[in-house]
């Protein structure tokens, strides 16, 4: 019996009663951009279809790769100052380091970089050579010529435009808004295009013979070149085969194969022919003409797939610290596998990999867990994604991350009555461009230099010196193995001397194996430094610099006359004054470039940075090698003036040889200007007694400098950016960049 309401209703007419209230939602505005950024595997708008195309697993493939590319890069990025790339890209156990992310299959994750560019160079090979092999099996000579003249013609812009478009763009974000770029910028954008266009033309011809293999622009990129050329290959394979019989065809491959990766230095090529060979086998396979070889291991092919991909993944883990195989010699089980690689290979790590992404392109398919994977929503993004994610991920990463400086400076004095605790103060800081000024991510933390000598020998007015407590006026600065704060302090050779320690040892910087010290002074602790007599009662502004061989010397007085000698790691002299070889000729050349001193005036010539190595060319000239005679160390001294109780300081950059006899090679013909610098009579100290005249210039004083791109160390050229440490006024602190080249302008060279 129905119900007694049945009928009265038609089917399919009744709809739920609207609330008079509206649903409260958010904006369209805010709906749109959550949408705009929101991945499309996260929409449900892109439900994974009910069939998915054949290959659809080598897109999530190469997404996923791009990942990894991505990942590798970051990792290495974030933990350049622990020297990431020597853990990461070596194996477990090497020179007794046992890492848990060097562990096979997990090092991967973290440092599968090149193992990524591998995969990419097979999948293109299988991809690129897809279409023309079916047709080729499909005897459809001619629409296989359209094929490949189509394919060849729009290769490469479809690989370099998107390339020139990121660079571009990294350009116009330097000069239109100040961006900080990760490439040495030229002085102007008319500079900097026809440089960009002098680059780019040589990056992106096929056939050139020499030059870096990348474009300073985007050192990710130099890959691209390779893609084009083995893009070629695969064309050309294609056309010079595709009259084979099934059988030629395969032992043409091979031969090609064993051509690139055991007679000549191709094993990039032979990761793409070894791609096409992949494709030809499973267009054989969908057509069940197989070799009867292969059809004889059907059964056991889930065994040897899952094999291959154990094989891929441990493959996948070759070190690559250095194309130096002896690294690969020195590997726990690695060493063992050395003798594989072939003598035409000129970095070893390529030929290991070569295997990995072949077997692991082979085997994924034919892992149904795996093949699910990279077909998921997820991968096929990636994938989707890939090219712009490969080509975007540096850039971002360059100009986000890339700002991040550590920054010492002096504690000011507390106002407790008769203090005598100093201390230094660090933090990372980040140059914030709106506002034009560096500030600490966090709130500073005191640099932990212990307590100096309570020997020193303070007497009459500097007794007081002999209370004091911690560091003054503490300089960081690189030398060749790593960075060294240079601080003055109570000491045991005088009143007031000259300290040095290992700055990595003051802050969190990583774990600093012995290697990344040899040849550089180990200074785990504070060494009191000595010098060669007479002592000052109160001695500053010293600095190191190291030889062309690495030796470490000390670099005492400029004025009136040079001194300086090489030093011992405990601080002490070794041999005496190296200055005495080349007296006659530095006094005539500073007598020539420097200002003269007037008796009886309160002024003086003193030294006031850290010292730099630099060779004489541009690191963009792919003739430029540091020798002995284009390499020399650069430091700026200081001619300052006191009066009507008032400083004034004028730079001077003096160059002098990095080989013995260190003879000085060229001085600032006139002093630096820093800009912004208050002129005569312009930004008058508060400190000035109002009834006091003002016609002076501010006072601006240079207390060190180091190469501004991270990583960089002791050595540098003349195309690289220096950052340029000064004080103002004796009341707050600044920093300029400038290129090298610009910091050597109007030197004055000396007559030898």
């Amino acid at each position: 019996m129905g119900r007694p309401d049945e009928g009265l209703l038609e089917a399919g007419d009744w709809q739920p009663a609207k609330s008079e209230r509206p649903a409260r939602s958010a904006s369209p505005m805010l709906q749109a951009l959550l949408q705009f950024v929101r991945p499309s595997f996260l929409s449900k708008a892109s439900a994974r279809p009910t069939k998915v195309r054949r290959t659809a697993y080598l897109d999530g493939l190469r997404g996923f790769a791009a990942l990894m590319v991505y990942w590798g890069h970051h990792q290495l990025w974030a933990h350049e100052p622990q020297r990431a790339d020597k853990i990461l890209e070596n194996t477990f156990g090497y020179d007794h380091q046992y890492y848990f992310v060097t562990l096979p299959g997990i090092r991967t994750f973290f440092a599968g970089g090149h193992y990524s560019v591998s995969t990419f160079f097979v999948i293109s090979g299988y991809v690129l050579s897809a279409k023309p092999l079916s047709l080729i099996h499909a005897d459809e000579h001619i629409g296989l010529g359209d094929n490949v003249a189509s394919a060849l013609f729009r290769r490469w812009i479809r690989l370099f435009l998107p390339l020139i478009v990121t660079t571009f763009l990294m350009i116009v974000s330097y000069h239109a808004f100040d961006v900080l770029p990760n490439f040495t910028p030229q002085r102007t954008f008319r500079a900097e295009i026809w440089h960009w266009y002098a680059e780019f033309k040589n990056f992106s011809f096929v056939f050139r013979g020499g030059g870096d293999p990348w474009l300073s622009y985007h050192f990710h990129s130099w890959s691209i070149p390779v893609e084009m050329k083995g893009s070629i290959i695969i064309y050309t394979a294609t056309m010079a085969f595709s009259r084979c019989t099934h059988s030629a065809r395969l032992w043409c491959e091979i031969g090609l194969i064993y051509y690139f990766l055991y007679i000549v230095d191709g094993g990039h090529f032979a990761m793409f022919m070894a791609g096409m060979m992949l494709s030809d086998l499973d267009l054989l396979a969908a057509a069940d003409n197989l070799p009867r070889w292969m059809n004889r291991c059907k059964p056991y092919k889930s065994w040897i797939f899952g094999a291959l991909f154990v094989i891929s993944v441990l493959l996948g883990g070759c070190p690559a610290y250095s194309w130096n195989i002896q690294y690969l010699r020195d590997s726990p089980v690695w060493s063992h596998l050395a003798f594989l690689a072939p003598q035409a290979i000129f970095d070893y790590k390529w030929f290991y990999l070569f295997w990995a992404a072949v077997t692991l392109v082979a085997s994924v398919p034919r892992i149904p867990p795996l093949k699910r994977f990279f077909e998921s929503r997820f991968c096929q993004y990636l994938g989707r994604v890939s090219y712009a994610f490969y080509l975007f991920h540096g850039p971002i990463m360059w100009t986000l991350g890339d700002r991040l400086w550590i920054v010492v400076a002096q504690q000011q004095r507390s106002d407790i009555a008769k203090t005598v605790w100093f201390a230094e103060l660090t933090c990372n800081a980040v140059f914030n461009p709106e506002i034009g000024i560096v500030t600490c991510e966090k709130p500073p933390l005191t640099l932990p230099i212990a307590a100096a000598s309570t020997e020193a020998k303070c007497v009459g007015d500097l007794e007081h010196f002999q209370w004091s407590i911690g560091p003054h006026d503490a300089r960081v600065a690189f030398g060749p193995a790593g960075p060294y704060a240079i601080f003055g302090s109570t000491s045991r050779h005088t009143c007031f001397g000259q300290w040095m320690q290992d700055f990595r040892t003051l802050v969190d910087w990583g774990r600093v194996d012995d290697a990344d010290v040899a040849g550089g002074a180990k200074l785990w602790r504070p060494v009191d430094l000595q010098r060669l007599p007479p002592y000052g009662l109160v001695e500053k502004n010293w600095f190191p610099f190291w030889d062309f061989a690495g030796k470490m010397h000390m670099h005492w007085d400029v004025s009136p006359r040079r001194v300086f000698a090489e030093v011992a790691n405990d601080g002490s002299v070794v041999g005496g004054d190296l200055a005495e070889l080349t007296r006659v000729d530095d006094d005539k050349c500073m007598a020539k470039y420097l200002p003269q001193l007037a008796a009886g005036a309160s002024e003086s010539i003193h030294q006031a940075t850290n010292s730099l190595s630099i060779t004489m060319c541009k690191r963009a000239d792919a003739s430029c090698e540091p020798t002995v005679y284009n390499t020399f160390v650069m430091a700026i001294i200081q001619h300052k003036v006191f009066h009507d109780l008032h400083s004034v300081y004028e730079p001077y950059v003096v160059v002098f040889q990095q080989s013995a006899p260190f003879r000085l090679h060229a001085i600032s013909s006139k002093p630096l200007w820093v800009h912004g610098r208050g002129t005569k009579g312009e930004k008058r100290p508060k400190k000035v007694p109002d009834n006091m005249p003002w016609v002076q210039t501010e006072m601006i004083y240079v207390t060190s400098m180091n190469w501004k791109q991270q990583g960089q160390r002791y050595h540098g050229y003349l195309d690289d950016v220096v950052l340029m440490g000064f004080g103002i006024e004796d009341e707050r602190s600044g920093v300029i960049d400038v290129m090298a080249e610009d910091l050597l302008e109007g030197l004055g060279e000396c007559d030898m």
